[in-house]
């Protein structure tokens, strides 16, 4: 439909047998109606024919169709390359999703590194901290240890030394009341020897008194031989007390 539609628009369609590329042989002529009439109006020049073809516009014309086919690539051409480029592109495509894959393998093994490096940190902390406690703890302990064994000895030391104390209070206690048993004896003794020693000065007292009211009655004024009675003094028996 085309190649019938190129004669009635452009003339006389001809080849040159080597190239069965189409060429106009000359141009169409222009009808003078398409223009309109007041177009001389517009101080516009009305534009020259076509020129005449030659046989350097046409080879110019070969050359510039035989260029511009050959740049254009044919339809089945384009196929065997998309077909061939597919491959590529998948191949392509399939290398960086393995790229980021293995990138994000990479960050993944990077953050569990780094969270097994925190995480180590962390517990070296811990230990740290723990051993740090043990260690106070341990100190603690021992020094709880000798305080309660000094407190200990301290406490036995001192009931040793109340009972010791208790002991001589006893002891004194006993000597008290044995020397209070002594002092009792020897507080009747010296009662009754006081007794004795005033009763024997009364007898004596008494006969020198009639011993006297005797001589002084005597016509003789004989000096009387009668000598008083000797004075008797008590006799205490020793007595130890235990």
């Amino acid at each position: 439909m085309i190649v019938a539609m190129i004669p009635a628009y452009m003339g006389e369609v001809k080849s040159d047998g080597a190239n069965h590329h189409l060429y106009f042989s000359y141009p169409t002529p222009v009808a003078t109606n398409m223009v309109p009439a007041n177009f001389t109006a517009y101080s516009m020049q009305i534009p020259p024919p076509y020129e005449t073809a030659t046989i350097v516009n046409i080879t110019k014309q070969q050359d510039e169709n035989f260029s511009a086919i050959a740049s254009v690539p044919s339809t089945s051409s384009t196929i065997i390359a998309a077909s061939m480029s597919l491959p590529q592109q998948q191949q392509q495509q399939q290398e960086r999703q393995q790229q980021q894959q293995q990138q994000q393998q990479q960050q993944q093994q990077q953050q569990q590194q780094q969270q097994q490096q925190q995480q180590q940190q962390r517990l070296q902390q811990r230990r740290s901290v723990v051993l740090a406690d043990e260690e106070a703890r341990k100190k603690y302990r021992e020094r709880r240890d000798k305080n309660n064994l000094a407190a200990k000895k301290s406490r036995s030391n001192r009931r040793e030394r109340e009972k010791m104390m208790q002991r001589k209070v006893d002891e004194l206690e006993k000597e008290n009341e044995a020397l209070r048993a002594q002092l009792a004896i020897y507080t009747q003794q010296l009662d009754y020897a006081r007794k004795e020693y005033e009763r024997q000065l009364s007898l004596s007292y008494t006969a020198q008194q009639q011993g006297m009211l005797l001589r002084d009655n005597n016509p003789t004024n004989l000096i009387p031989t009668t000598q008083p009675p000797p004075i008797l003094y008590p006799s205490f028996s020793q007595q130890t007390v235990t």
